[in-house]
């Protein structure tokens, strides 16, 4: 796992053990665009490298894109069989420099597999070599596992150098692969990870999505129920205990980030908005369930039009920069109608 960037760790050291207080109004926050891309690519996630590079999945087609942090230019890093794989979803670093993405096959309009598989790819961008412009040598890319069992994988995190967990999203479950042994077992399934969980119809197929490792817990979103849920967890033993709900009010949620300091925000995709929330972790606190608060976006702006995801910026100096893909609202058009292109954009978190 890529070492956490060092200032932004002096800077939140003063808080680690206890948790920001949440202000009754967080600001707005400004909205940066990095980079655009032509209607209708739809930016599903995203990952950081240690140079800063950024790499982005695209969900309406198997591919992975570098952009650069500094002028928003993006490459193809690679495009998977398009006749094998209908797009690619999460993507997390392991060991330096070494990412795992979702390939997810052909689906229905419920997100229902239609045939093939779930596979994970290995992509070691050490070999991956530009000269600002064009690509001198590719990244050396190479098939981990298919996952059988699963539905479609959506969200994915490393747990360490030698696991990743992946979230079916319409099954509820969470998958733990080991990379060593190329194997996987269903690690969690957890009640607050099915669609279900609030009503028998909901409005959306999917429960489990972003899934994230904070202090030992399994933090992830259920879309359906506009929650982010978590449960104590380890590699080997799997849950360790009852999960609870950690925050509420974030209808539709996709994919989320938490800070160092448990501020965590959370992309509301298909309502087009951004949030933010202030995890409770003080002493004798019972670490209780916290409201979120919308800091950007709406349902009808075309801001963070379909926002999917975040990850923090890894460049020297922008510790705060929060960055953001989004769909161009190609999952649920603005009014009916209206999508745009999708972007890469940033946010300073400084301020929360």
């Amino acid at each position: 796992m890529h070492l956490i960037n060092t200032f932004l760790t002096a800077v939140l050291a003063v808080s680690v053990v206890g948790s920001p207080h949440q202000p009754a109004s967080p600001p707005t926050a400004n909205v940066s665009v990095l980079a655009t891309f032509p209607k209708p690519v739809w930016n599903e996630n995203l990952a950081i490298r240690g140079n800063g590079y950024i790499l982005t999945t695209r969900f309406d087609k198997p591919e992975v894109y570098q952009v650069n942090p500094g002028t928003g230019e993006r490459l193809l890093v690679r495009a998977f069989d398009a006749s094998v794989y209908s797009g690619c979803l999460g993507i997390a670093e392991g060991d330096t420099d070494i990412f795992y993405v979702i390939s997810a096959p052909p689906y229905d309009d419920q997100l229902t597999k239609i045939n093939g598989t779930n596979t994970i790819f290995r992509i070691d961008m050490a070999t991956f070599e530009t000269d600002g412009q064009t690509i001198v040598n590719n990244a050396t890319v190479t098939k981990v596992i298919d996952i059988d069992a699963a539905n479609i994988l959506n969200g994915m995190t490393a747990y360490d150098d030698n696991y990743i967990l992946v979230a079916d999203s319409v099954q509820g479950i969470v998958y733990e692969v080991d990379l060593a042994e190329g194997r996987y077992v269903a690690a969690v399934e957890d009640p607050k990870m099915k669609a279900t969980y609030n009503t028998a119809s909901p409005a959306t197929p999917l429960g489990v999505n972003g899934i994230k490792m904070f202090r030992s817990y399994l933090y992830w979103t259920n879309t359906a129920g506009g929650f982010v849920a978590r449960v104590p967890f380890n590699s080997l033993e799997g849950a360790l205990g009852n999960s609870s709900i950690a925050i509420t009010d974030v209808p539709l949620a996709d994919d989320f980030i938490i800070r160092d300091d448990a501020v965590a925000f959370v992309c509301q995709n298909q309502v087009n908005t951004l949030s933010v929330a202030y995890l409770d972790f003080r002493p004798g606190s019972g670490e209780p369930s916290v409201k979120a608060s919308v800091i950007a976006g709406s349902l009808t702006s075309t801001m963070l039009a379909g926002v999917s995801a975040a990850e923090f910026s890894r460049t020297e100096g922008q510790a705060y920069r929060l960055y953001l893909t989004t769909s161009g609202a190609e999952g649920k058009p603005i009014n009916g109608t209206t999508t745009v292109g999708s972007t890469v954009s940033y946010i300073d978190t400084s301020v929360y």
